[in-house]
């Protein structure tokens, strides 16, 4: 990395920046420029504070410019994007979100740092990533009021990998690229791994965040999978709101009755 993406790195995310130096340095830019984009995406998706409109036109205005050659067309959409994230930094209490908001056309300027192949490499992790967030932001918009689940467990595997499946893949061709001899394995087998591990540490982080999302309105178990063992989404959030005691009204806990 150059002393320019070390030090945006730094001002966002310190822990990140801290573990990145641990990396070959052949891999140290892409990942970096992959992950600052991905966290300024996300940023994007998850401020409920903004109208879910005016976050989807931002988070679209950011797919274009990721995707946009450097040569001219992409400051018009540099202009529209700085002003969307000034706004956003504004309604960040987080002082590194409010920085990467800040900071994100110096972001998209580093991606045209990248060799051509880390270029398309972090452009097509990215488009997987913005593809994830906004069927997020589509199924699960509506907030607190209204609790939406996932219908399928090919649904729940669709979202695993469109949010994190794809970044072990994505590891996995950068190892292949500049670390031919990093695994006894065939390439193949080796991208297999990788996205299953992204998957699986993405049903991790839902277990994890499974009482914040059911509280907004989120349910990333399938409907499918729970009615199976006799459950429902409104039960887990239920369960979600009274952790330590019996919910109120015992009705709502009778599927288990034999």
């Amino acid at each position: 990395m150059n002393r320019q993406q070390r030090l945006l790195l730094s001002r966002v995310s310190r822990s990140f920046d801290l573990s990145i130096r641990l990396l070959p340095k052949a891999l140290q830019a892409p990942v970096a420029i992959g992950y600052l984009l991905a966290r300024a995406t996300d940023t994007v998706a998850d401020t409920s504070a903004l109208p879910l409109a005016e976050r989807q036109a931002l988070l679209d205005l950011m797919k274009q410019a990721i995707h946009t050659p450097m040569d001219g067309s992409e400051q018009h959409l540099q202009l529209q994007i700085h002003g969307l994230t000034q706004a956003l930094a504004a309604q960040q209490t987080n002082p590194h979100e409010r920085a990467l908001m800040q900071a994100l056309p110096e972001c998209l300027a580093l991606l045209h740092t990248l060799s051509e192949a880390d270029l398309a490499s972090v452009r097509t992790v990215l488009g997987h990533i913005t593809q994830g967030q906004q069927q997020d932001m589509t199924l699960f918009g509506r907030g607190p009021e209204q609790l939406v689940a996932l219908q399928t467990e090919t649904d729940l595997d669709r979202y695993t990998w469109l949010v994190a499946g794809c970044v072990g893949e994505f590891w996995t061709e950068l190892c292949g690229r500049h670390l031919p001899s990093y695994a006894l394995l065939p390439q193949d087998e080796m991208m297999h791994i990788g996205r299953q591990y992204g998957m699986g540490l993405q049903r991790l982080n839902i277990i994890r965040d499974m009482g914040a999302d059911l509280a907004d309105g989120r349910c990333y178990w399938p409907q499918e999978s729970l009615a199976l063992a006799g459950l429902a989404p409104e039960w887990l959030a239920e369960a979600a709101r009274w952790p330590d005691e019996a919910p109120p009204d015992q009705s709502a806990a009778e599927p288990f009755k034999f």
